[in-house]
């Protein structure tokens, strides 16, 4: 039906409205993409498809959630991939592509920063990449301060071994060319 209604949409854009659509933001899906790129609705133009900040959202929330079901990665003990530490991750996702319109770089650099950030303990603050406007431990050293412990504000960091099956997760939804489709903004 969706398909059915963006064919539709398109192919008549001109003929009642005098507008051609030169960009879909989707939901990720690429069946309606196609099927409106191969109506060819304005011979030659070229349709760009734009990707739903909250879709990726989503999907980054999806990963996280089946890759703490894998192996013993999703207990709840300390330093595992527990739900809330999901949500966090996940949340930590979608601020840097909000936060950064038009610009890809900065968004891929506060993604991993946010990874890095979650990921830190006293015995080893990974805050190096964070930004003062919202990273504690950041704001603290600007300030002068000592930062407190990280017990104060991390329930449950991952440990490295989680870490190290999280890159793989981060490198796919911090791809040059999932971000230059979000880099709008939109949802």
């Amino acid at each position: 039906m969706e398909q059915e209604a963006a064919k539709r949409m398109w192919a008549r854009s001109v003929s009642c409205h005098q507008v051609r659509y030169t960009e879909m933001l989707s939901d990720g899906d690429g069946a309606v993409f196609k099927e409106v790129v191969a109506l060819n609705p304005y011979s030659g133009h070229e349709i760009v498809k734009l990707e739903c900040i909250n879709h990726a959202h989503k999907r980054m929330g999806t990963a996280l959630r089946q890759l703490s079901k894998l192996g013993k990665l999703g207990c709840k003990c300390l330093g595992k991939l527990t739900p809330p530490k999901c949500k966090a991750l996940q949340n930590f996702y979608r601020g840097p592509i909000i936060n950064n319109p038009g610009s890809i770089d900065k968004m891929k650099a506060e993604i991993w920063a946010g990874l890095l950030h979650n990921m830190s303990s006293d015995g080893n603050p990974l805050h190096t990449r964070c930004s003062p406007s919202w990273c504690w431990f950041r704001r603290a050293e600007e300030n002068g301060e000592t930062p407190e412990s990280h017990k104060h504000h991390t329930k449950n960091f991952p440990s490295r071994e989680v870490g190290k099956k999280l890159i793989p997760v981060y490198h796919r939804m911090s791809s040059d060319s999932l971000l230059q489709r979000m880099q709008h903004g939109g949802t």
